[in-house]
């Protein structure tokens, strides 16, 4: 699997982790929070608005995380393979995601379908 760390603020960045996101205050160097949801390997990331991370997961889902809250109610289902790459447009109301698979698939964050 492939990831990626992702700059959220000065000096706080999110990083997987095996089956988990990190994310660390590097000037302190400490950790800051742990987001994790199951069982499958984190592949890649992508956020916004600093308050929202989108964890793209081996398995084919992709989560989005509350940061602050350290919690996911939204789970996008439509890949069959590990998600590859995520990437928001400059709303942050969608967001494009590419898989093993070999599909793309564009979703719309806000009725949560793609």
């Amino acid at each position: 699997p492939t990831a990626n760390i992702l700059l959220l603020k000065n000096n706080i960045i999110g990083c997987p982790a095996l089956e988990k996101d990190i994310i660390w205050n590097v000037r302190k160097n400490c950790k800051v929070n742990e987001m994790s949801e199951g069982t499958a390997t984190v592949t890649c990331l992508a956020t916004h608005d600093e308050k929202t991370i989108a964890v793209g997961y081996e398995d084919g889902s992709i989560r989005l995380f509350d940061i602050e809250a350290n919690f996911s109610d939204v789970v996008l289902s439509g890949h069959s393979s590990s998600v590859t790459v995520l990437k928001y447009d400059n709303t942050g109301t969608r967001l494009c995601s590419g898989s093993l698979d070999t599909n793309v698939i564009m979703w719309d964050v806000v009725s949560q379908s793609g």
